[in-house]
């Protein structure tokens, strides 16, 4: 056998042992030495879109990405999941939400801007199918292309979006007017008024005196608990500002304050922060908390009585109830 043959079957016999030992197609060996694909913020993207917010929030762990972001990448995934053969308004509302979130959150919005064309393109297919969660997500949008200089690319996407806006806060001013006013009209608002207040767009449950304790009332007050408050409004609210009034056994109107300070009033405002009550949905209070009541005062307290004084709305406007004015003379001066 002559010497340039052997050299030939060396040379052979090693191509065939990398074969056989070098590079194996089997994908056990593949991940047995680490040759997984690595995962990607698209991976996360296609998580979130398919629902399943374990795993995206799982991949942005590893990905070493803090939880203060996650609302920026769902918004992403939740846009991609919006599409003209899936228009469901639960799929539009929850990509309305995460916006929301997204945008008024502290974390940096880079990511939100590199896929903003996405963004635009999920809100043109939400604006054909519900104007009150495309009203949000323009406005969100409109606030992040003007700090960007994106108003072309939202321009591209929706052509007549401030029109829209323009048209459904023209239809939702005129529809609240007109329950206002139906509201109001040719009603003698010192009979039946807690019927009444029932049948305006926003208005609170009955409230009630709750003891925490029958002797130490300094450490543990009572207080005025308020079971929902219910939005008719059309608007999503933001802060609810609730007046309260008070009456002995009696039935005489008695001063009501928290310990905190003093009024001559005859009523107590509450507030609600942050309350973010959508259209056609309640505040509920869920904590079974309240607002604290003076020891001055909480004796003498055997009724309560409450009616919404004004909301101010996610958009900024105020609605300020039209028969407060009239409820607290009634309630804050008069026996039962």
């Amino acid at each position: 056998m002559t010497k340039t043959r052997l050299v030939g079957i060396f040379i052979a016999c090693l191509i065939l042992s990398f074969g056989l030992f070098g590079c194996s197609n089997n994908p056990s060996d593949n991940e047995a030495s680490g040759n997984n694909p690595e995962p990607t913020v698209e991976d996360v993207f296609a998580a979130y879109a398919d629902g399943n917010e374990t795993a995206a929030e799982e991949t942005l762990a590893s990905l070493g990405i803090g939880e203060d972001d996650y609302s920026l990448y769902r918004t992403i995934g939740l846009a991609r999941n919006i599409t003209p053969d899936n228009k469901r308004d639960d799929a539009i509302k929850g990509f309305e939400h995460s916006l929301r979130l997204a945008c008024s959150s502290q974390a940096d919005k880079q990511v939100l801007i590199e896929h903003f064309e996405e963004l635009a393109n999920a809100a043109k297919i939400a604006s054909d199918e519900e104007p009150l969660h495309f009203e949000s997500i323009y406005k969100n949008l409109a606030d992040l292309a003007e700090e960007h200089d994106l108003n072309d690319v939202l321009q591209n996407a929706i052509p007549n979006g401030d029109e829209m806006i323009a048209e459904i806060e023209e239809t939702r001013g005129a529809e609240s007017d007109a329950r206002v006013e139906a509201s109001t009209a040719n009603v003698v608002w010192s009979d039946n008024i807690e019927e009444k207040l029932l049948e305006q767009e926003i208005y609170c449950s009955a409230p009630e005196k709750r003891i925490l304790d029958a002797n130490y009332k300094s450490l543990y007050p009572d207080y005025v608990y308020i079971d929902s408050v219910q939005n008719n409004s059309g608007k999503a609210i933001r802060d609810i500002v609730i007046c309260v009034a008070a009456w002995d056994e009696n039935g005489m109107p008695v001063r009501i304050h928290s310990p905190y300070s003093y009024s001559e009033e005859n009523l107590y405002l509450v507030e609600i922060p942050d309350a973010n009550v959508q259209p056609g949905e309640a505040w509920v209070n869920t904590t079974q908390g309240g607002w604290n009541i003076a020891e001055t005062c909480t004796y003498k307290i055997a009724q309560l009585k409450a009616c919404v004084a004004r909301c101010t709305f996610i958009d900024g406007t105020e609605w300020i109830n039209p028969v407060a004015d009239e409820w607290s003379r009634i309630c804050g001066n008069n026996p039962l």
